[in-house]
Parts: C-alpha cells; sequence; structure tokens
C-alpha cells in the first residue's frame, strides 16, 4: 500500500535560488509554471520521461520570453532611429528658413539704403535747379561736383553695407553651423548611451537566464543520473 502511495504521489520540483547581487527579471509565465510544477514520482525517485518533459516546456517558454525581449528591443532601436532623423530634419529645416530670413533682411536694408540716396540726390539737384541764372553755371559746377561726392559716398556706403552685412551672415551661418554640429554630437551621444545601455541591460538578462538554465540542466543531470543508479542497482 505505501509503494502505490508513493508511485501516485507527485512532488514539487523547487525553484532555483536567485544568484546574489544579479538584478531580478520578472517572468510572470515562467514563474507561475515553476510554481504550479509537479514531477509524477515512481518506485525509485522521480520518473524520466516527465522530468524531460517539463525541462522541454521550461526550455518553450524561456524562448518564447528571449523572442518576445529580441522584438522589443528591435522595436525601441527602430524607434530611436526614425526620432533621430525627424530631428535632423527639423534642424536642417530651421537653419534653411533663418539662413533666407537674413538673407531677405540684408537685401531690403540694402534696398532702402540706395532708396534713400537717390531720394536726397534728387532733393539736392531739385534744390540746385532753383538757383538764380546768374548762378547756373557755378550751380551746375557745385551740382557736379556734388554729384560725385554723393556717389562716391553712396558707393562707400553700399560697399560698407555689403561687407557689413557679409560679415553679419558668415558669423550667423557658422554660429548655426556650430549649433547643428553640437546638436548632433549630443544627440548622436544620447543615441548611442540609450543603446549601450540597452545592449547591457539585454546582456545582464541573457546571461541570468543562461545561469537559470544551467541550474537547472545540473538538477535535471543529478536526478538523471540518481534515477539511473536506482535503475541499476534494481
Amino acid at each position: 500500500m505505501s509503494a502505490e502511495n508513493n508511485v501516485n504521489e507527485s512532488k514539487p520540483l523547487e525553484v532555483p535560488e536567485v544568484v546574489p547581487g544579479a538584478a531580478a527579471v520578472e517572468f510572470p509565465e515562467i514563474n507561475d509554471f515553476l510554481s504550479r510544477m509537479r514531477i509524477r514520482s515512481g518506485l525509485f525517485g522521480f520518473q524520466k520521461e516527465d522530468v524531460f518533459a517539463k525541462m522541454q516546456e521550461l526550455n518553450t517558454l524561456y524562448q518564447n520570453r528571449l523572442q518576445q525581449m529580441r522584438d522589443q528591443t528591435r522595436g525601441q532601436l527602430k524607434q530611436m532611429k526614425k526620432q533621430y532623423q525627424e530631428e535632423a530634419e527639423e534642424f536642417r529645416v530651421r537653419e534653411q528658413q533663418e539662413r533666407e530670413q537674413l538673407l531677405e533682411e540684408a537685401r531690403g536694408k540694402f534696398e532702402q539704403d540706395l532708396e534713400e540716396i537717390r531720394i536726397r540726390a534728387e532733393e539736392e539737384t531739385e534744390k540746385a535747379r532753383g538757383q538764380a541764372e546768374e548762378e547756373v553755371r557755378r550751380i551746375r559746377s557745385e551740382a557736379a561736383e556734388e554729384a560725385e561726392n554723393v556717389q562716391a559716398r553712396a558707393e562707400r556706403e553700399v560697399e560698407l553695407v555689403r561687407v557689413e552685412t557679409e560679415k553679419k551672415l558668415k558669423e550667423a551661418r557658422q554660429a548655426m553651423q556650430e549649433e547643428l554640429a553640437e546638436a548632433r554630437i549630443s544627440i548622436r551621444r544620447e543615441q548611442e548611451a540609450k543603446n549601450q545601455e540597452e545592449r547591457e541591460k539585454h546582456n545582464r538578462e541573457l546571461v541570468m537566464i543562461r545561469e537559470e538554465m544551467e541550474r537547472l540542466i545540473e538538477r535535471m543531470t543529478l536526478l538523471r543520473n540518481k534515477v539511473d543508479t536506482v535503475s541499476e542497482e534494481k
């Protein structure tokens, strides 16, 4: 009667101990399987076929969990790459818009200065025409001289405006390029840091799973050896 009870009795498999210093990884379906797992007993210990069947089921659960982790990692890497490309495109568009705005402002300032010079020259010429006839020759001579001076002054002012505008554009372009380069480097470093962190986390989880499997395999090997020994003694 006692032997028959031992044959039908099911004994729970012990849950492996957690490795000291390792971060805990939650696998609900695996924990649930281990907590509910029962291995059939025979006259001389556990039944070998049931032990191998439970090990196969546990291995399937681990493989499914590993595949889920791989898929999740690929999805995160794809999302980060997309975000990096969108931010780079935003920087490029913003730089182009600001450069065009600077050019437009410089062009408007240049045209405004030319218009003011033209209006001033016309006013001075009109004033000269209102002088008396006896002073026409003198006024014409002075007007011609003044026109030359105005033209030379206008050319100098235009040249100064052009040089100043080109200088500002060059400084603005250089500043934007430096900011864009720094932003790209910062984004790339953050991207690399995140990727490295994900890889390290993934590697730690794989190491824990591998150690867990090795301990289970070692326990099952001991059980199998025990079963074989009992079978030989029988």
